[in-house]
């Protein structure tokens, strides 16, 4: 899965809107447009489950999401909406962009673990109901920030 990182500004989803804002500053995404159904926008935030932490610190960190799913590609757009968060970060650093590559993983505990024993922390972790999510600076070693997902 490929994660764009967008500004506050650019992330407007209105259903039934033929051309949402959004396409006009992304042009690429809207030639893929007409073999791609428009996605609802759903929020992230902190779960019972697995509240989310923000460098080892509790976060109420909070994301408007919209996912495009292509039949062996899903490109994830997020639109941070306040608190600490590891999308803000990348934001206020680096502006828009790929923020992660995403893996379905099982076990996420201890392959978290894993990449911390070599150097990789976790950045960000957190959860819904039904499965958990972590953020991995891999940039050392692999130039990217990894996305660990389980379902459980």
């Amino acid at each position: 899965m490929a994660v764009l990182l967008l500004p506050l500004k650019v992330t407007v989803f209105v259903p039934g809107v033929n051309v949402p804002p959004l396409f006009v500053q992304l042009p690429a995404i809207y030639v893929f447009a007409p073999a791609v159904k428009v996605p609802e926008v759903s929020v992230a935030e902190s779960n019972s489950s697995r509240p989310t932490l923000y460098r080892g610190v509790p976060s109420d960190a909070k994301a408007k999401l919209a996912f495009f799913s292509m039949d062996n590609l899903q490109i994830e757009l997020i639109q941070p909406l306040g608190g600490k968060s590891t999308w803000q970060e990348f934001l206020d650093t680096y502006g828009e962009g790929i923020h992660h590559i995403a893996f379905e993983v099982k076990g996420i505990d201890g392959i978290e673990k894993r990449f911390e024993l070599q150097g990789n922390p976790t950045v960000q972790r957190g959860g819904w109901d039904g499965g958990a999510y972590s953020y991995i600076d891999a940039s050392k070693d692999l130039g990217c920030v990894l996305e660990l997902l389980e379902n459980f």
